[in-house]
């Protein structure tokens, strides 16, 4: 009996170390990379990250830094940097904020623009050398 009682807490030791390495999810077989926690591979598909309102992202207690979800108000991914939540990037037509390549529209220029706000300079570079082309 006392043989079978430490053949079964081995097993169970065991089983919990193997669970703690990575995890593979793809249709070849392949082993998880060494540095991930998840491997995720495929050609036809992609990941769905957790879709939320506004409301219920904020709405989350303690979140965990890293955390990541999309917005299904803002058409966005936003993640939580510990202290608050961050859009990775705002949607085409820079809606959020962002500054498009082709203009923006509709601007308020006391609100928005490209500057410093701590009385310290603003410099553009062209090749490293602090001058700019104006024609």
């Amino acid at each position: 009996m006392k043989k079978i009682l430490t053949l079964l807490l081995a097993t169970v030791c065991l089983s919990q170390f193997l669970q703690a390495q990575s995890v593979a999810i793809n249709t070849d077989g392949a082993q998880p990379h060494n540095s991930a926690a998840l491997d995720i591979k495929s050609t036809a598909k992609g990941i769905l990250i957790p879709r939320l309102t506004s409301a219920q992202r904020t709405g989350i207690a303690t979140p965990a830094a890293g955390l990541l979800v999309y917005d299904t108000d803002n058409n966005s991914f936003w993640f939580f940097n510990g202290n608050n939540w961050i859009t990775l990037a705002a949607p085409s037509g820079g809606a959020l904020g962002g500054w498009s390549l082709s203009g923006n529209s509709g601007t308020d220029s006391t609100v928005q623009f490209i500057g410093t706000t701590d009385l310290k300079p603003l410099v553009f570079r062209c090749t490293w050398v602090g001058r700019c082309l104006r024609r």
